[in-house]
């Protein structure tokens, strides 16, 4: 390669990176400002080993290598909340890849049956998903709005009364999942503080109407 021409990669992949760290950074400001501004706790990385607390949730699944950074945390009435970046690898060496969620969980004083609701998109059984199949809720809207999964119809048709189906569609552009303690939500797109506030207060809207919906045992999962 000429010399000047690997100058000008030098150059680019240097104004790339820079431009990566001011990104992180002003990120971080934005969070820990909003902590501040909500009176939740922030930390840069996860201090209360929540990525292990994960494990069971469908977001949790994709790709290796995962890692939960700029975690704002806790509680609203008598639930937890945690809101986090959950970053994830794709792929190897030079199709290697980090991708990024946002992430509004929930933790709730009830057991919930394993259900995701996916906006149009591929969902793919996989671990302890693998069981999942397509739900038809009966609902035009929510149908048509979410691909809804279970592994167990009856358990999550309980849960998906009228109610929590219209604060599900009040929340705009995330998918969702509800399994055991845990009421996620999660999008890629990069939100800004107010649009964090504003899903903040909309997916707790979704935590009102929950009840017990019948799973069985200690496990939301329903063995194959």
């Amino acid at each position: 390669m000429p010399q000047g021409a690997l100058a000008i990669v030098v150059m680019a992949a240097g104004v790339v990176i820079i431009w990566a760290v001011q990104r992180y950074y002003r990120r971080r400001q934005m969070l820990a400002g909003l902590a501040l501004r909500l009176r939740l706790r922030y930390s840069a990385a996860d201090q209360t080993g929540l990525i292990d607390r994960l494990q069971g949730l469908y977001f949790a699944q994709q790709g290796h290598a995962a890692r939960v950074a700029n975690v704002l945390q806790g509680r609203r009435q008598d639930r937890e909340l945690f809101v986090f970046d959950y970053l994830y690898e794709v792929g190897a060496g030079v199709s290697r890849a980090v991708r990024q969620c946002c992430v509004i969980a929930w933790r709730v004083n009830t057991r919930l049956p394993g259900v995701v609701g996916w906006q149009p998109a591929a969902f793919t059984p996989m671990g302890l998903f693998r069981c999942f199949g397509r739900l038809e809720t009966g609902d035009p809207r929510f149908d048509g709005r979410f691909a809804t999964y279970t592994d167990d119809p009856q358990a999550a048709g309980a849960l998906l009364t009228p109610p929590l189906r219209r604060a599900l569609l009040a929340c705009p552009g995330v998918d969702w999942e509800a399994v055991g303690p845990w009421l996620a939500f999660y999008t890629q797109h990069v939100l800004s503080a107010r649009q964090l506030i504003r899903l903040i207060s909309r997916t707790s809207r979704c935590c009102r109407p929950l009840r017990r919906a019948g799973a069985s045992g200690e496990s939301p999962f329903v063995r194959c």
